[in-house]
């Protein structure tokens, strides 16, 4: 009984913490670009420079922090996978000491 609820435990807690970390990833991701989105509509008019020109110059200036933003997202899914590996490898670990019950005892 006791190993059943440890794995319950163990199987909420990772997936409060994979719904937290997706559910985080694509709240910033949505408000990142609706900032970006933002910057296009203080022109009131359309920029003598031209639009591939401000798009070009806010992809540059943004890139550092795109980058971040990803590799952050990127260390985040694969330290939740690694948690995910694990806890199955420890699943299949307890199954296999498990004693089942022989036929001569039966």
């Amino acid at each position: 009984m006791k190993r059943l609820l440890t794995t319950t435990l163990h199987a909420a807690a990772l997936s409060i913490a994979t719904f937290f970390v997706v559910g985080a990833t694509w709240f910033v991701h949505d408000v990142v670009q609706d900032g970006k989105r933002a910057f296009f509509f203080t022109f009131e008019s359309e920029p003598k420079e031209g639009w591939d020109y401000w798009y070009r110059k806010q992809f540059y200036n943004n890139l550092p922090s795109d980058i971040a933003f990803y590799l952050v997202v990127i260390i985040l899914f694969t330290l939740l996978g690694w948690l995910w590996y694990r806890f199955g490898k420890d699943l299949s670990k307890r199954r296999e000491t498990i004693p089942t019950p022989s036929i001569d005892k039966i």
